[in-house]
């Protein structure tokens, strides 16, 4: 821009003016969530959420959170607890780890994500402009959790008396 004027008829051009403070006015926002197997057991257990910039969250309430679509996994909820990995507290600047509870064992992966929503139920998510995060939409949560083994089985696989081989079960598809 080359030049700033205003509207009259006697086209005003503006001035150089000295430094202007700006103030951060955006409200964070969840960037995206995934699902995990935080002690790495075969169960989801945890949902870590990004954020578009660092925040704070305190006091952790579930009623904040809940579970839109179970997808793959039937009977994941929000967790009341936030005992082991899943504190209800940020892990960084702008991680967040939210406990679930619920989800089938031996099952870390499926055909369908669930989704996850901010309720805003207590307005604990803030920035550091004091910015309230605002309650979301549905969140599509992607597979970040590792495949474990559920089931090991020994077969002789060529009927002569000797086991030759071990049959394992993944906790979801795994190719090799």
């Amino acid at each position: 821009v080359t030049s700033i004027a205003d509207t009259s008829t006697s086209s005003n051009s503006a001035v150089a003016s000295s430094a202007v403070d700006m103030s951060d006015g955006a409200a964070p926002v969840i960037a995206s969530a995934t699902y995990q197997d935080g002690d790495g057991n075969g169960q989801i257990d945890q949902v870590q959420l990004s954020f578009s910039e660092n925040v704070t969250y305190s006091p952790y309430d579930s009623s904040d959170w809940s579970i839109v679509s179970q997808g793959s996994f039937s009977g994941l909820s929000v967790s009341s607890s936030t005992t082991g990995t899943a504190s209800g507290q940020v892990s960084d600047g702008s991680t967040l780890v939210v406990p679930l509870s619920g989800a089938p064992a031996n099952l870390t992966g499926g055909a369908s994500d669930p989704t996850v929503k901010y309720n805003n139920s207590v307005t604990s998510i803030a920035d550091a402009s004091s910015n309230s995060a605002v309650a979301s939409s549905a969140v599509d949560m992607t597979d970040d959790a590792a495949p474990v083994i559920a089931s090991a089985t020994y077969q002789d696989g060529d009927g002569n008396g000797q086991i030759d081989q071990v049959q394992l079960s993944f906790s979801e598809n795994v190719t090799y």
